[in-house]
């Protein structure tokens, strides 16, 4: 009795874990595609290209000497969302995405003007031809702008990284955490996402930076060469 009692409590606590498993994929999963999306949506005349991209990987490393730049631009998702696209001219398309996930300001007794305390999620994302999508993610980087002359801006956390589909790799290169009167408070990751399928693998390679100054912030995702 008693064994057939602990089998039964053992198949209970099986079966009390698979929704909780299913559900943390189905949310990873959702929030990689939700990103191309919100891509999709608010550049609705790159859509096509997000949503059937065809991007040929041509080189094991990723980078193409004849790779520019030929369009870049920011827009709102939402008030406390933004998503910036960046198109290459070898096809290759990047994203970034920031979310305002808590924005408080403090506001002195002597001034109407006050301190921002803000703390943000961001994604990087590329995008490399069907199935070949790659994703990285900083949770909970937080920076303060200080109003007033000489009241220099600063990143006060540097956030959690992590990895999503097809990011092979990624390195915190450096962090500046105090802006100065010459430059900017900035964090910066080095990328690598996987991006084809062939025998030795094929990698991209991207820089992805956050920069804090003049009372604002803003993220720059770039491929490397």
């Amino acid at each position: 009795m008693k064994k057939l009692l602990a089998v039964f409590l053992s198949l209970v606590m099986m079966l009390t874990f698979i929704p909780y498993s299913v559900s943390a994929a189905e949310v990873g999963d959702s929030r990689e595609t939700d990103l191309i999306a919100k891509a999709a949506d608010v550049f609705p005349e790159y859509a096509d290209k997000l949503l059937n991209s065809s991007y040929t990987p041509s080189t094991y490393s990723g980078n193409s000497t004849a790779r520019a730049l030929i369009a870049s631009e920011t827009r709102p998702v939402s008030s406390n969302e933004y998503v910036t696209y960046s198109e290459y001219s070898d096809g290759l398309i990047l994203l970034s995405d920031y979310e305002f996930t808590s924005d408080t300001k403090t506001v002195s007794s002597s001034s109407s003007s006050g301190n921002r305390y803000i703390t943000i999620d961001v994604t990087a994302a590329c995008v490399n031809g069907p199935g070949f999508e790659g994703y990285f993610y900083l949770k909970g980087l937080s920076y303060t702008l200080r109003s007033g002359l000489n009241n220099y801006d600063s990143i006060t956390n540097e956030g959690t990284p992590s990895k999503g589909t097809n990011c092979a790799n990624y390195t915190r290169i450096s962090c500046t955490p105090n802006e100065t009167l010459h430059d900017y408070a900035q964090l910066n990751y080095d990328l690598s996402f996987r991006i084809g399928s062939g025998t030795h693998g094929q990698y991209l390679e991207s820089s992805l930076t956050i920069f804090v100054g003049t009372d604002t912030a803003w993220i720059l995702h770039t491929a490397a060469g």
